[in-house]
């Protein structure tokens, strides 16, 4: 990391503009009246220069790519940490007990007071007028045109002003953007308990990725699954498309126009048995049908319906294909029969297997 810089230009001098009245120098920032001794000395030649910065001088701020300083956080970002100062020289005799510092950040913008010192020196001293410090982005700054003047107050309650000093700031980065992107570190491989969901999570190791390549491997069959994800989208996906009860494999890598990162270490994970659908619920019509309904937890290829009643078991009376992401969530059964106590189930067909769920509803068909 950097440390702070004092920049010292040698620079062409400016006298202030100010109005003198005996020995008072006055702006609209703080009047002073006339003298009321009667001993008006209209030949005060009291001046404040700033010697550094010189006017429109461009200012480079140097970014560094560095870890978010947060407590377990894998977020990586532009950081700086520089403080401009200037340098002022005065001939002013009295005291100076504060310096106040006014910058305007934009040609719109209006002057605010950023900094204030106290007793600051006398014939020559510095002042902040800008600082980049612990400035955490992902995106570095964009390049501004600023203005900055320096108010000057004596111990006899004189103020004195600078001339306004116009500079321009212009980003910057310690990074070498033009080669190929450093291996992502795979951080995250849960299944979410609630539904089927398997989050996985990365952390960016450099600032010119441009994608981000995820490969999904089921294990036992060694099929590779490969998802492409904009920088847009960096740091985690969801991936749905996966069986219960299986091994899979998962890595990384990170790209852009000068090619392919390696790969990130490997992470594994177990998938759990399916979740039952939530909520199963029967009602019936006068004409005798039942409707089921319910919600999905979990993404099989087909959820099969299962019915008996009190004389029979349990038989598979329908499959309803599901078109992923979307299974539906209710069923309506036209073969009942007037008087009869039926039971229904749901189960869920995937490409391993069948799953019945424990859960079951009954319903007498009137």
């Amino acid at each position: 990391m950097r440390l702070s810089i004092v920049l010292l230009i040698t620079a062409t001098t400016f006298l202030i503009s100010c109005v003198t009245e005996g020995d008072k120098i006055y702006n609209s920032y703080n009047y002073f009246p006339e003298d009321s001794t009667g001993d008006n000395d209209s030949t005060g030649t009291e001046f404040v220069q700033i010697v550094s910065p010189t006017s429109n001088q461009v200012f480079e701020v140097w970014y560094d790519w560095v870890p978010y300083p947060y407590y377990q956080s894998c977020e990586w970002g532009y950081q700086a940490d520089t403080v401009y100062f200037a340098e002022v020289t005065t001939t002013i005799e009295e005291p100076i007990t504060e310096a106040r510092v006014f910058v305007r950040t934009s040609p719109s913008g209006g002057f605010n007071q950023y900094s204030v010192e106290q007793f600051p020196g006398q014939e020559h001293f510095f002042v902040r007028i800008f600082n980049f410090n612990v400035q955490f982005t992902q995106n570095i700054s964009p390049e501004l045109d600023g203005a900055f003047w320096v108010s000057l107050t004596t111990s006899d309650s004189t103020n004195y002003i600078s001339q306004t000093v116009p500079f321009r700031i212009e980003s910057r980065v310690h990074y070498d953007m033009a080669t190929v992107p450093v291996a992502p570190v795979a951080d995250t491989l849960i299944e979410n308990s609630y539904q089927q969901r398997m989050l996985i999570e990365w952390c960016r190791q450099s600032p010119n990725s441009d994608s981000f390549h995820v490969a999904i491997r089921r294990d036992q069959t060694g099929h590779v699954a490969r998802v492409n994800m904009s920088t847009e989208y960096y740091g985690q996906m969801e991936y749905t498309d996966y069986l219960p009860v299986s091994d899979y494999s998962v890595w990384i890598s990170a790209s852009n126009e000068y090619g392919e990162s390696a790969a990130s270490d490997t992470m594994r994970l177990t998938t759990h048995e399916p979740l039952p659908p939530g909520d199963l619920a029967a009602t019936t019509y006068a004409n005798h049908d039942v409707v089921l309904s319910w919600w999905n937890r979990s993404l099989p290829d087909s959820i099969l319906i299962g019915r008996r009643d009190t004389l029979s078991g349990w038989a598979t009376i329908d499959a309803l294909e599901c078109q992923a992401p979307y299974c539906t969530g209710n069923y309506t059964d036209t073969t009942t029969v007037q008087g009869t106590v039926y039971y229904y189930r749901l189960g869920g067909s995937f490409e391993n297997g069948v799953w019945w769920y424990a859960d079951s509803v009954g319903v007498w068909a009137p």
